[in-house]
């Protein structure tokens, strides 16, 4: 294939996932209602009262795509608990909630036919957006909003109704956020991480002298396998049924389709394994030696990812 056929492909393509970015996440053309209120009548119907909020927060029955795997992000909390126990006794560390990535389209509750008041896809890179990672438990999302995360699996996505006392109470947050505004999100929870590498890098360097440097190459070493295997999900053949007529159709990810999201995720592990050999340090000058260390550190990275 020649250079100038070459650019044309691969400005195709470029295209058709721009396109993508921006349907993902926002209403269909077909989403019943004719104007806000009815929208969000029918977005009523279709959500049910997270428990504990007095109705102040709803989400939709099922997840509205087919990706959601897994148990919920509440539950993952509870499983992960003793791991996180054993992780204390073993190395010193604090035990921290987990980190999810998610993209989110939001708008207020009575301007549901205008474009999203935010929009993560509307961010960074103009074909995959920006993803939110927050971690459950610190505050650093709306409460509301967290109890609906904590109900979805990974790889789901829903409509979330916060009431304002679950949002930004009756000040709102202006100009972006009028006071007493009702909410409406939909949220795709892209993954849900509670691995040593996500807290390694957020560590104070007190922490991060107590991890054995064995315990971060073995980290690093899972990282490569784990970023290896998204990047070729992005060429793998996949079989789809149709839950309606049970259809059996076979397509390939990646270019073909425009989702590039097996690529940017090993992208992701990379740049996180790269972040964990960048802060590594020796759990002491007595167990290993320092410079002995930084060898293996830089001989490690050179070998696996350049």
């Amino acid at each position: 294939m020649e250079s100038g056929d070459e650019e044309a492909n691969e400005n195709f393509f470029h295209e058709i996932s721009k396109k993508q970015r921006f349907d993902r996440l926002l209403f269909t053309k077909n989403f019943p209602g004719a104007n806000s209120k009815e929208r969000m009548a029918h977005l009523l119907e279709i959500t049910e009262e997270v428990p504990g909020t007095d109705g102040g927060v709803r989400i939709t029955k099922e997840s509205v795509n087919e990706r959601g795997t897994g148990i919920t992000v509440g539950d993952a909390v509870t499983t992960e608990a003793e791991r996180m126990k054993e992780l204390w006794h073993d190395y010193n560390l604090l035990p921290t909630a987990p980190l999810v990535s998610i993209h989110y389209a939001m708008w207020i509750g009575d301007d549901l036919l205008d474009k999203p008041t935010d929009y993560t896809y509307d961010r960074g890179n103009i074909e995959t957006g920006a993803s939110e990672t927050v971690q459950i438990g610190n505050g650093s999302i709306l409460a509301g909003l967290e109890k609906a995360i904590l109900r979805m699996t990974q790889g789901s996505q829903h409509f979330v109704i916060l009431s304002p006392e679950w949002g930004y109470g009756k000040w709102g947050n202006l100009p972006m956020i009028p006071g007493n505004a009702t909410l409406v999100f939909q949220v795709y929870v892209r993954f849900v991480s509670y691995e040593i590498e996500d807290r390694f890098v957020r560590m104070p360097m007190r922490l991060r002298e107590k991890i054995p440097l064995k315990v971060i190459l073995s980290t690093c070493t899972r990282l490569k396998f784990e970023a290896k295997k998204h990047f070729e999900k992005t060429s793998d053949v996949r079989k789809q049924v149709n839950r309606n007529t049970g259809e059996e159709t076979y397509k390939k990810s990646g270019k073909n389709t425009g989702d590039f999201f097996g690529a940017e995720r090993a992208g992701e592990l990379l740049d996180c394994a790269a972040n964990v050999l960048e802060r590594a340090m020796c759990k002491n000058l007595d167990e290993e030696n320092l410079g002995e260390g930084i060898f293996l550190e830089r001989a490690f990275f050179r070998k696996h990812f350049i």
